[in-house]
């Protein structure tokens, strides 16, 4: 006689698969609702400030190459020379705030040559900074007077000071500079001079534009221009 419990449990399982609907094999599957996707809202347009869309404290340092402008502008536009108030007068018209706008001209000196002296004097009387040292001749009867160095220092010693740096100079010499700007999150713009001015940096550069787009740069060299009627050209307190 077999036991009780084989017959007990089939007859429980019988009861189970009477409870349990089978699908129908014929019938389709029902189609499956795909989830709703959200939509992206749109990236909003990238755009750098300006200078005239800056914050009102937006700091700006403006650091001149004064050789590099010298010697380019004798190649590119013999007869010329470059108006330092009109470059001075063009950024600040341009800025949020001009009393925020610092002007630093660098230049090596020649003792010997009494008009340059008067130039760095009427640069002073237009507002600008400006930082000097004397020529080396060498042995050899060349002349050393490199400021670029004296430039890229300055810069970066007055960069955590600053929103915006401009460097006015075509000299690629100051490519890794404004990479090590850039990182340092500083909006950097060059005015250069013309073709004569490196390509990299002003492909390295948020802007740039050429020292002949801006309205009377360039004058006569044996033009004079007036001194200023006050010692502090911008203004300030």
């Amino acid at each position: 006689m077999s036991p009780w419990w084989p017959k007990w449990f089939q007859e429980q399982r019988k009861r189970l698969n009477r409870g349990r609907s089978r699908p129908n094999p014929k019938s389709p599957p029902e189609p499956k609702t795909p989830l709703p996707v959200p939509k992206k809202p749109p990236l909003p347009p990238r755009s750098l400030p300006t200078m005239s869309s800056s914050p009102p404290r937006w700091r700006i340092g403006v650091f001149i190459d004064v050789q590099n402008l010298y010697h380019t502008t004798k190649t590119l536009w013999p007869g010329t020379k470059v108006n330092y108030r009109a470059l001075r007068d063009y950024i600040l018209a341009r800025s949020p705030n001009p009393r925020l706008v610092t002007f630093h001209a660098f230049t090596a000196i020649n003792p010997e040559w009494k008009s340059q002296e008067q130039f760095l004097w009427a640069l002073s009387q237009m507002g600008y900074r400006v930082i000097t040292k004397p020529i080396r001749r060498m042995s050899d009867g060349s002349i050393k007077g490199d400021m670029d160095l004296d430039l890229a220092l300055e810069v970066m010693y007055m960069a955590p000071h600053l929103d915006e740096i401009v460097l006015v100079t075509g000299d690629g010499d100051f490519v890794p500079l404004v990479h090590q700007l850039v990182w340092m999150g500083k909006v950097v713009r060059v005015i250069g001079p013309g073709r004569l001015t490196a390509q990299e940096l002003g492909l390295v550069a948020h802007g740039f534009i050429t020292l002949d787009q801006i309205e009377g740069i360039l004058v006569d060299e044996d033009a004079e221009i007036p001194p200023e009627q006050s010692s502090d050209a911008l203004g300030r307190p």
